[in-house]
């Protein structure tokens, strides 16, 4: 698994490629972190994700943000907006951010989900407990 960060200026952007053999000259699967402080909670932070969430996509999440949740920065908005597919490890994974998140006070929300997400997580009795919304705006309401 490589990992190349560049924290030059806002946003901070993680680009981060986890392999796992390709079938028969397919493509490998590759993940995209984009960090950027909210403007307007002072502890949170936009996620942009890019890529499949799967269990490799999965595992890189859980690592990385799970290393930047603590008392300063406690609320995370995910958007979905690239994001095709999120399997049973993804929805694990934000699960597990949700409680970590909550033992520090904080909490989590995620926009942008295509249709097909969307009803995932209402079909797993997610969408309230994980505050899917359309927007980052009300996203961002969701957490105050």
């Amino acid at each position: 698994m490589d990992i190349e960060c560049s924290t030059l200026n806002d946003p901070i952007v993680c680009y981060t490629l986890t392999t796992r053999k390709a079938k028969k000259g397919g493509p490998t699967s590759a993940m995209k972190l984009t960090y950027e402080p909210d403007p307007k909670i002072a502890d949170g932070l936009v996620v942009r994700l890019s890529g499949n969430l799967e269990i490799n996509g999965a595992t890189q999440l859980w690592e990385d943000v799970s290393n930047r949740a603590d008392q300063d920065t406690r609320f995370f908005i995910f958007d979905f907006s690239d994001v095709p597919i999120v399997t049973s490890a993804g929805i694990g994974t934000l699960v597990r951010l949700l409680v970590r998140l909550q033992g520090f006070g904080g909490s989590l929300a995620i926009c942008g989900c295509s249709g097909k997400i969307c009803d995932i997580f209402s079909v797993v009795m997610l969408k309230e407990i994980l505050q899917v919304c359309d927007s980052e705006a009300e996203a961002r309401a969701r957490l105050r």
